[in-house]
């Protein structure tokens, strides 16, 4: 039986841990009110977990009487629906009138299949006060992880209604000092719960949360606009993904949108992907509330620039991610890498770019293998930044011609400015087009000089006005 038998027996068995997530389920859909990050930490630790031997059993309220209580997740990982109040979803601020019942009958199941865990890892406050009155009986030690502070919550809280109870914050303290270890995701939460609640700053160590890399992965962005749908690339796209929570900071980031719109006069196309909550309807009342939104759009004559698309499965967000659009498109907004051997064995390996570009920054630990060793080259770009990763091992002599990889480039359109047109003369010209009602644009000329330029500061383009922001002069 896991996690029983004689203590001299122990090392034959697998440790069993209890696992607490009481007010949401790690199995539960993505994106609704009380479905988010945490759903994904504690689902993803209970399968590393079970992968690596690790029995566990996670522990959450039934919200619904037709699912099984006990179901096998994952391998030795089972989820356990707890009855405790009604088996239905109820608001998550009610959920702790019904710990005392949902504690007593986490006891019992583990009385009933003789069951002794060695470690009881909890999640979320509500969590962490059903944890301590398993302490209480099981005499096992407790592993905390709070994910939000009901202190840090109540700094933001813009009404009486959306403070946290004071429970809530009296429960964190007393769970604080009961764990044995607490395990915190930025040292900015860590020392939150050392300054704000007077926890122990030596049993608090931080674990930053892990990204599942295979899942997460950069794909070439004309395959993910084609995915989420986008066609017009005159458009860019701002994503926003999680739960719709105003905590989250929806409301300010419709502002900035308004406030970008407002400095852009509406000269670029620009829409906002709202991914989260039940259904897209959710979002719709929060939208409302956006004034600004209509006022911007009205002014500048622009279609709807929010769109609420509801949850989406984990599998499809890389493409959402992927999906960086420009009006400026040059080899599919991506850079082909060559990796070919270099002179002699140990010496690095030559790296080619197509097209030849400076916009990005090479970072090349490949190196030259012995002619019979196993080609294994691999190429990446960190989100966020212009420099490319190579590493790897290249054979002595091997004929390589065609590329390892094609990479995404962040701001793609200055991108095409920096490598296509980095030879040529060019002029980027900003202007009123009449046969638009003279909406403002914004347009790339290139030219060929047959004689001295001469400065332009306006001139007359199917009787609009043109004026020169920025010129270059090739060779």
């Amino acid at each position: 039986m896991a996690g029983g038998g004689p203590d001299h027996l122990k090392a034959w068995f697998p440790m069993c841990i209890a696992m607490l997530s009481v007010h949401t389920c790690p199995l539960a859909a993505l994106g609704g009110k009380d479905t988010g990050g945490m759903n994904v930490y504690v689902r993803e630790l209970c399968r590393e977990l079970g992968r690596r031997g690790v029995v566990v059993d996670v522990f959450t309220r039934s919200q619904d009487a037709a699912v099984p209580h006990v179901s096998d997740a994952w391998p030795r990982v089972r989820v356990i629906h707890v009855p405790a109040g009604a088996e239905a979803p109820v608001d998550r601020r009610l959920v702790f009138a019904h710990l005392p019942e949902f504690a007593q009958r986490v006891l019992d199941f583990g009385a009933e299949e003789g069951l002794r865990y060695d470690l009881v890892h909890s999640h979320y406050w509500l969590s962490g006060w059903v944890a301590c009155q398993l302490r209480a009986k099981w005499r096992t030690p407790i592993v905390q992880m709070f994910h939000t502070l009901g202190h840090l919550k109540n700094s933001v809280a813009t009404s009486d209604e959306a403070r946290e109870a004071q429970e809530r914050v009296e429960t964190e303290a007393e769970v604080m000092r009961a764990a044995s270890r607490i395990v915190a995701a930025t040292p900015a939460d860590r020392q939150h719960m050392v300054e704000l609640y007077a926890a122990d700053a030596g049993k608090i160590v931080v674990l930053p949360p892990g990204v599942d890399l295979e899942l997460f992965r950069p794909i070439p962005r004309p395959e993910a606009r084609r995915y989420v749908g986008v066609t017009d690339c005159g458009e860019r796209m701002l994503l926003f993904v999680g739960r719709l929570d105003p905590v989250k900071g929806l409301n300010v980031l419709f502002e900035a949108l308004c406030h970008l719109l407002r400095r852009l006069e509406g000269q670029q196309r620009i829409s906002l992907v709202v991914i989260g909550g039940d259904t897209p309807e959710t979002g719709e009342v929060l939208r409302e509330e956006a004034v600004c939104l209509d006022e911007v759009r009205k002014r500048f004559g622009l279609k709807e620039m929010v769109a609420f698309l509801g949850s989406r499965s984990q599998d499809t967000l890389p493409y959402y991610y992927s999906a960086e659009i420009s009006a400026l498109n040059l080899n599919r907004n991506v850079v082909d890498v060559l990796v070919q051997p270099g002179r002699i064995v140990g010496s690095a390996a030559v790296v080619k770019l197509e097209p030849p570009t400076d916009y990005v920054t090479i970072d090349n630990a490949a190196t030259t293998g012995a002619p019979d060793a196993k080609r294994s080259v691999w190429v990446d770009r960190p989100l966020g930044v212009n420099t490319i990763r190579i590493g790897g091992t290249v054979p002595l002599g091997a004929k390589v011609t065609v590329s390892d990889e094609s990479i995404t480039v962040k701001e793609p359109a200055l991108y095409a400015l920096r490598t296509d047109l980095a030879t040529q003369p060019y002029v980027l010209l900003k202007y009123r087009d009449p046969r638009e009602d003279n909406r403002l644009k914004i347009a790339v000329y290139q030219v060929r000089l047959t004689r001295a330029p001469q400065p332009i500061t306006n001139t007359s383009l199917l009787s609009g006005t043109i004026t020169v922001l920025a010129g270059q002069s090739g060779g």
